[in-house]
């Protein structure tokens, strides 16, 4: 008959080799994750080409889906008629972006002759002022000379007739709209339980995320115009588009009218000071003072996270990608935040290394005692 002090020394035999076995575990659950992970990275790459519109139009329709109850409910209109009327502001709203965009380009590759004319011309005034302090003459303008703006101007043209693929992907677009307001019943209210939740957040983030972009891009292209900045519609498009990139795409939609503006022969370096500092302080303004008060901190996702997703996103669909990179992560941050199981997730998302730590040691405390319950029970 065994006596409780070999009972204890058999459930401290006992506990290395559970605590191995739980490792051991734990290690073949991580390969698991990554085997899934990468087979799931192949199978979006090969759906890209319908999984982008497809979130695109979830994005879209969950914009659109208010203005559609209003038709309904206020308007007295069928529900076909009030998603034709959706379908329709939203085409004409994608015509003027496109509008402004292809005038701008075409406006810009009939100006790239003057742009190369004045880069020239302050090139040799470089080089004459870098030949007075003993630098190579004949190798600055051998340089100055081989800056391919003609060749950038041969992309931009490439670029303006690639157009089909865009509009192959607006039409894939338009169409998943059109089912997914036409599946749902106008006026209906959120779901129950966790999955409503989530969807209401989701929803919540994409129309606010909607409408501070908008401002964002209208107020950038008002500063810009009166700031007589060539191109000012496109820069402010831009703004409106990159917004959607935390962090990155505010920096890349201040920073894009720079080289344009310093070859520009009418513009002063007070304008290129103010088209720099303006825009900034609106991105300021609007994501660290107006967003987090509306959305609340929990949708706050650290740098180093976007940088990821947008290189992650950009290798699998390309430019399409890197654009849904962040609501995309967002959306995920969400889900993982509902669920106490993958809470530990959103909070590493959001950069909180040290609470994804103290999480993961505090399930692990929670499971040692009970294997040495077990232990001592042998």
């Amino acid at each position: 008959m065994s006596t409780p002090r070999a009972m204890g020394k058999l459930g401290v035999a006992v506990e290395p080799l559970l605590k191995g076995r739980l490792e051991e575990e734990k290690i073949k659950l991580y390969c698991l994750v990554s085997v899934n992970l990468v087979v799931i990275a192949v199978a979006l790459h090969w759906l890209g080409p319908v999984m982008v519109p497809l979130i695109l139009a979830f994005m879209l329709s969950y914009v659109l889906s208010p203005l559609v109850d209003v038709a309904v409910h206020r308007l007295r209109a069928p529900q076909e008629l009030a998603v034709l009327i959706a379908l329709l502001i939203s085409v004409g709203i994608i015509a003027v972006f496109a509008f402004i965009m292809i005038s701008s380009v075409k406006e810009l590759v009939s100006d790239m002759e003057h742009y190369e004319k004045r880069l020239k011309k302050l090139g040799e005034e470089a080089s004459k002022l870098l030949d007075q302090h003993g630098a190579d003459l004949f190798t600055t303008q051998l340089e100055l000379a081989e800056l391919p703006l003609g060749a950038i101007a041969h992309q931009l043209r490439v670029l303006m007739s690639n157009a089909a693929g865009l509009l192959e992907l607006l039409f894939l677009v338009l169409v998943f709209v059109v089912y997914l307001l036409l599946a749902r019943r106008p006026g209906q209210g959120p779901r129950k339980g966790m999955a409503g939740r989530i969807e209401g957040r989701i929803k919540n983030y994409l129309s606010v995320k909607m409408m501070l972009s908008i401002i964002v891009g209208a107020t950038c292209s008002l500063v810009l115009w009166l700031l007589d900045i060539h191109l000012s519609l496109l820069f402010g498009s831009l703004h409106f588009v990159l917004n959607f990139i935390p962090n990155v795409g505010a920096i890349i939609a201040t920073l894009l009218p720079v080289p344009l503006l310093l070859i520009s022969p009418n513009v002063g370096v007070m304008q290129i000071l103010l088209a720099v500092v303006l825009p900034t302080t609106i991105h300021v303004i609007v994501g660290h003072g107006i967003e987090p008060k509306v959305m609340g901190d929990s949708l706050e996702l650290h740098p180093i996270t976007v940088m990821l997703c947008l290189i992650f996103w950009g290798m699998l669909w390309g430019i399409p990608g890197m654009l849904l990179a962040a609501p995309i992560t967002a959306g995920f941050k969400i889900f993982f935040e509902s669920l106490d199981t993958t809470r530990p997730l959103s909070r590493l998302l959001a950069g909180s290394i040290d609470d994804f730590v103290a999480e993961d040691d505090s399930h692990s405390s929670d499971v040692d005692p009970e294997f040495g319950q077990k232990a001592s029970f042998l």
